[in-house]
C-alpha cells in the first residue's frame, strides 16, 4: 500500500483519481482514458464523449478536464468545447483526438508500474472506504467528548477534526432525536447515495 501510495502520489496518478472521484462526469472521462482496458464499445465512447461535450457549460466539466489532463503531466486546451462556432462533428473530432492523447500519457504512467487498473481502482476505493470509518469515528469521539463536558451537543463540529475522506472537507454533521449524524459529502463511485453514520447519545 505504501508503495502505490507513494508511486501515484510521484507520478500524479492520485492526483487524477482524487479529481475524477470528486466531479459528476469524472466516471464518464475515466472510462474513456481507461477504454483501451476496460474494453467499452465504440458506442459506449461515443455516448460518453458526447455527454461531456452536452455538459461543457458546466464550470465544473472544464476543470475536470483541466485538471485531469495535468494530473497525466498533459496542458491541453479545452476551448474548443466554447468554441460555439465549431460544429458539433468537429467538437467530437477533437475531443477524441485528446481521449486518445490522455489514454496514451495513462497507458505509459501504469506500465511503469505494472499494476492493472482494475487492481489499482478497487486498492483505491478500499484505502477511501477505510479511511471513512476511521476518520467518523474519530470526529464522533470529539463530539463525545464535547457533550461528556457541556451536557449536551455542540451546535457545530469542532475545529481540526479528521476529514471526509471523499470530499476532503469536513463531515456534513446534523443533530438528530437520538444523537446525531455524520455524513460524507460526496458519494463513492458507483454507489447511489452518500455514506452516512448514525451516532445515539444518552439522554
Amino acid at each position: 500500500m505504501q508503495v502505490l501510495t507513494d508511486y501515484t502520489v510521484k507520478t500524479g496518478i492520485r492526483e487524477l483519481l482524487n479529481t475524477i472521484h470528486n466531479y459528476e462526469l469524472g466516471e464518464d472521462f475515466l472510462g474513456l482514458i481507461m477504454g483501451i482496458h476496460i474494453k467499452i464499445t465504440e458506442e459506449q465512447k461515443l455516448s460518453k464523449m458526447q455527454k461531456i461535450i452536452d455538459k461543457r457549460a458546466a464550470p465544473d466539466t472544464i476543470e475536470l478536464l483541466t485538471k485531469s489532463s495535468n494530473a497525466l503531466g498533459k496542458e491541453i486546451d479545452f476551448g474548443f468545447l466554447a468554441d460555439s462556432e465549431m460544429a458539433d462533428e468537429q467538437r467530437l473530432s477533437e475531443m477524441q483526438k485528446v481521449i486518445c492523447e490522455l489514454s496514451e500519457a495513462y497507458t505509459i504512467e501504469m506500465s511503469r508500474f505494472g499494476f492493472s487498473w482494475n487492481w489499482i481502482d478497487r486498492l483505491f476505493e478500499s484505502q477511501v472506504e477505510h479511511t471513512a470509518h476511521i476518520n467518523v469515528v474519530k470526529a464522533a469521539v470529539e463530539v463525545y467528548l464535547v457533550v461528556a463536558k457541556t451536557g449536551q451537543l455542540p451546535e457545530t463540529l469542532p475545529e481540526g477534526l479528521p476529514k471526509d475522506p471523499y470530499s476532503g472537507k469536513d463531515f456534513d454533521y446534523e443533530i438528530t432525536n437520538e444523537g446525531f449524524m455524520l455524513r460524507c459529502r460526496v458519494k463513492p463511485v458507483n454507489e447511489r447515495k452518500v455514506r452516512q453514520y448514525e451516532f445515539k447519545v444518552k439522554k
